[in-house]
């Protein structure tokens, strides 16, 4: 799958996948990502919205 251009944050659900693959897309020469390291349940317990 392609990611869009311009800013990305990736987010899975504990943050180990997403980390790994911000390590794979960054090796492949994109340097507009982010990583949300705490995940989805980190956001959900900070009271972040998720649809």
């Amino acid at each position: 799958t392609k990611l869009p251009e311009g800013d990305v944050v990736l987010i899975c659900q504990a943050g180990g996948r997403s980390a790994k693959a911000l390590a794979q897309a960054q090796g492949a020469g994109r340097k507009d990502l982010r990583h949300y390291a705490p995940g989805t349940g980190g956001w959900r317990a900070r009271g972040g919205a998720v649809e």
